[in-house]
């Protein structure tokens, strides 16, 4: 199984030139999956919180900080890597990671975010 790593979630966080193909195209986010895990060393298959560490030091990745929202956890967020200026906010559930474009958003705007992740 290979991850797509957050890669193609930043596309679609940035509106890179190609986010429609990321969006539709399982080639293309295979592809830079497959560039981005070689850039971690990350080995191709799942990903858990070791991986998203390494992921969190990859150059094309250096202006953002990955949080986690882990569901399985009671939605538990998580942070990997250094304040940054940019997050790149993941969503895992059932083995898979969905893009979050606003923790505000998703958690309906009922929680102050910043001191939350402060804590952590």
């Amino acid at each position: 199984m290979l991850c797509t790593g957050p890669g193609h979630r930043q596309a679609i966080v940035d509106q890179h030139p190609k986010c429609r193909s990321f969006k539709e195209g399982r080639e293309v986010q295979k592809e830079q999956a497959l560039l981005l895990h070689h850039e971690a060393h990350v080995p191709p298959g799942p990903c858990g919180y070791e991986e998203l560490t390494k992921f969190s030091t990859a150059p094309s990745l250096y202006d953002y900080q990955i949080v986690l929202v882990y569901a399985g956890r009671s939605y538990y967020v998580k942070t990997f890597g250094p304040t940054q200026p940019k997050q790149l906010i993941l969503l895992h559930e059932k083995d898979h990671y969905d893009v979050i474009t606003s923790l505000p958003g998703f958690f309906w705007d009922q929680l102050r975010v910043c001191p939350l992740l402060e804590t952590l």
